[in-house]
């Protein structure tokens, strides 16, 4: 079969391209050898699969005959990368992943360390961990949300007590002065007509006097009621935002956690390992240049000018093209090479654009 075909098929199981990848191996069934063909890193399409999280590729790759205990240079199986996977955030591949494929693997590769020394047994325990945090969490979430709708239900009973009351203080006030009149004008004739001109001459000026108060009360009241709903629906909308620009801060953070630590491995002086574009540690490896300059600075104060600037200098002179280049030209893969000079250069030039707009200011 000739390369091409193999460049193809590893591009549909990168895109994860499930009908592709299923139609590839059922026409070109016993030519592609999952087993033996490898990528980067000496990985198999399943080493793949589990790594970029496609869940529906790796099932079909199994019903294939894809061998679960396959290393690869770093020693990690298909378990490690998919465990590690999850460890990164991506907890729905626990159940959409991991579980899956330990089934097919036999107990023994749970104890199988790679080359920094995990086991897929280590690394599960530490995603059950996670699991039961994010639990922890949704819980509390979903807590939170049945006291606001409890709230929501209090305030509306609360409304309509309130207008009952209305109406029973109206119905006291006034309800029996009309009974009165009626009663009075059925017993007494002529006594009753003058009795009642009497008493609507008497009451008429108070009546006004306590019918204006109290439409204007039940307007302050519900002009009230109406600014404390407000205050409550503006306070929770902000503790929502601010909670979601705590979770926003915290995967930045993990994100550039995450960058600094690559960096230190992949640009130390006697690092040796040839470098493919996923392995550059790119500070957001899945968004563009704006969102990796958003992670770079994620914790930097911009009012602390001294700092900033010097933060901004370290990463310019780190990604500048002709640095790079001295640093990691030598080891760059050579299919991958044009792509990284260019995220690389894409990268320094905003940099360059974040120093220059910092200056004329």
């Amino acid at each position: 079969m000739g390369r091409s075909k193999v460049d193809k098929f590893m591009e549909y199981l990168k895109a994860g391209e499930v009908h592709k990848v299923k139609s590839y191996l059922r026409k070109y069934s016993g030519k592609i050898r999952l087993n033996s063909l490898r990528v980067e890193k000496e990985r198999t399409p399943l080493h793949i699969a589990c790594l970029l999280g496609e869940d529906a590729c790796m099932r079909i790759l199994l019903k294939n005959g894809a061998d679960t205990q396959v290393v690869d240079t770093d020693g990690n199986t298909p378990l490690h990368l998919a465990l590690l996977d999850v460890l990164k955030g991506n907890v729905h591949g626990y159940y959409d992943m991991v579980l899956p494929l330990m089934k097919e693997c036999p107990t023994s590769l749970l104890h199988q360390q790679n080359k920094r020394g995990e086991t897929p047994q280590q690394l599960l325990e530490e995603s059950k961990e996670l699991m039961r945090q994010r639990a922890a969490e949704e819980k509390q979430e979903k807590l939170r949300k049945e006291e606001t709708k409890s709230r929501v239900e209090e305030d509306r009973q609360w409304r309509e007590k309130l207008c009952g009351e209305f109406q029973d203080e109206y119905q006291a006030n006034w309800g029996i002065f009309e009974d009165a009149e009626e009663r009075e004008a059925d017993t007494y004739d002529t006594w009753a007509d003058r009795m009642s001109e009497q008493f609507h001459r008497k009451h008429r000026k108070r009546r006004a006097h306590q019918e204006t108060p109290s439409a204007e009360e039940k307007k302050r009241q519900k002009q009230q009621e109406q600014e404390e709903f407000q205050k409550k629906l503006e306070k929770e909308h902000q503790e929502y935002l601010n909670r979601a620009s705590r979770r926003d801060k915290e995967t930045l953070l993990a994100k550039k956690q995450q960058y600094e630590k690559k960096c230190t491995e992949v640009f130390q002086q006697d690092a040796s390992q040839t470098l493919s574009y996923n392995d550059i540690p790119w500070p957001n490896n899945k968004g563009n240049i704006k969102n990796m300059v958003k992670v770079l600075f994620c914790d930097i104060d911009k009012s602390d000018k001294e700092n900033f600037k010097k933060y901004l200098k370290s990463q310019q002179v780190l990604w500048h093209p002709d640095r790079f280049l001295q640093k990691c030209g030598a080891r760059l893969k050579e299919e991958d090479k044009d792509k990284i000079l260019e995220k690389v250069t894409e990268l320094s030039q905003e940099l360059n654009r974040l120093a220059a707009g910092d200056d004329d200011k």
